[in-house]
């Protein structure tokens, strides 16, 4: 039940992180044909700070990490690095898109964002229709309407 929606903003996060990274990954346009810009000297080495710490990785597939927090439970910090590093992760871009499948996941838990609405404010028309469709997942009134 709950699955197939976070297959979905999962779907929706990795279309938004490929599309940031073609934009990123343009070359200058200033540079001739088959050169590219020399590296400047941020760009050979990483900064002092983050020594030891993973810097460059592959794209994070939001499925892949639904799928470790689907087959594992109460994980640890140090698990979820553990994960991402043999994934071929960056541990900070894997821990972003944990935290957007979790607060998707929340927002779906406490009722979508009908969440605490004034049951007044709704049109009764489309209430009515509401309810005929989710009659189709429960037949409990109190969620049909939630």
């Amino acid at each position: 039940m709950v699955f197939p929606l976070l297959r979905k903003v999962a779907e929706e996060i990795e279309k938004k992180e490929v599309g940031g990274d073609e934009e990123n990954s343009k070359k200058d346009e200033s540079a001739p044909a088959g050169e590219e810009e020399p590296a400047t000297e941020e760009e050979k080495e990483p900064p002092a700070e983050m020594a030891g710490e993973q810097v460059a990785a592959g794209p994070v597939d939001p499925m892949v990490v639904m799928g470790f927090f689907a087959s594992n439970s109460n994980i640890t910090d140090d698990q979820f690095h553990s994960f991402a590093e043999q994934s071929g992760f960056n541990i900070h871009e894997a821990e972003s898109i944990a935290y957007q499948l979790a607060s998707a996941f929340m927002e779906m838990i406490r009722g979508g964002k009908g969440y605490n609405i004034d049951m007044n404010s709704v049109d009764p028309q489309q209430l009515e229709m509401g309810l005929a469709i989710e009659a189709e997942h429960t037949s409990n009134p109190s969620l049909q309407k939630k």
